[in-house]
Order: C-alpha cells, then structure tokens, then sequence
C-alpha cells in the first residue's frame, strides 16, 4: 500500500547482500459481473538476497490480517452499553448473549465468540473482519433487535427476548 513500504539493506561491510521489505498490501476480490472490491489489509515482511547476480525473495510473511477498511471505536459510557446487554436470538443460529466487557461489549454464543467495539451510538464491529452489529430500538425506544452486517450487506437479524 502506498506509503507503507520500508525497505532495509542488509550489509557485510560495504556489500548489500540484501534487503528486508516490510509494509501493509491490501487484498482484492473480483467476482463476475460485480465490480472490484477490497476485501482485506495485512502486513507483510519479504527477506530478498543478492546471490549469483540476481535478487530472490527467500523468505515471505504476511500477518496481521483484518478487514480492508479499518474502524475507529469510540467510547460509550456503561449506562449507553447496558441497554444493550442481554440475549438475542435467530431461528436459524440459536441464542447470543451480549454483555459488557471493560468499555466494549462481548457476544458469545453458538460456537461464535467476541469483542464488539463501538463505532456509533448504536453500531458496533469487530476488528477481525468485516461483520458489524447494529441495535435496532422501537417506537417506545427500547433495544429489540440486532442487524448483522457483513461486507456491508445485512445478512442476519436477532430478536430480544
């Protein structure tokens, strides 16, 4: 990505013998009929050496993978995350608990587990992926469902019960 990349000579004296490259490259999907879309955004570290007059990469890593577009989370006071607690459930994957964990909230259940960080009054994410979570409120402002949203697309809805 641009302005990410480093690159470090290695040296035995006044000989470059090599060089490590380490940056951020984001990650692409293109599907047919649709446009061209970002899909992720990992770091990388590649070690190239300089042997028989020639550049090879020899060693490559690539970690730190999440989502393409990274979300700041903000702060809720505990009394805006408490009305948000308790347990949500979908026909089709069961029931989730959400409860509050330090200035965040963690849901858990059906074999999914995690951290939700704000990023509005009412819109939280994970920074894993891309898979937000949007609490819905009534006509008599009371929390009562969830949508889920994954790439930006609603993909799932839990009821309060």
């Amino acid at each position: 990505m641009d302005g990410t990349v480093n690159v470090y000579p290695l040296r035995n004296g006044n000989i470059i013998y090599g060089a490590i490259i380490s940056g951020e490259h984001v990650f692409y999907v293109t599907e047919r009929n649709k446009p061209e879309r970002k899909d992720g955004l990992a770091k990388f570290t590649h070690v190239w050496l300089f042997k028989n007059n020639e550049w090879k990469m020899s060693d490559i890593l690539s970690y730190d993978h999440g989502p393409a577009n990274k979300k700041i989370d903000i702060k809720l006071s505990e009394g805006e995350l408490k009305e948000f607690e308790g347990s949500y459930k979908n026909p089709k994957f069961g029931t989730f608990n959400y409860k509050i964990q330090g200035s965040n909230l963690l849901v858990s259940g059906t074999g999914f587990n995690a951290v939700l960080y704000p990023e509005s009054k009412t819109k939280f994410f994970i920074k894993e992926r891309d898979l937000g979570f949007e609490f819905v409120r009534n006509e008599k402002n009371e929390v009562f469902k969830i949508l889920v949203y994954e790439k930006g697309a609603v993909v799932d809805e839990l009821l309060k019960f």
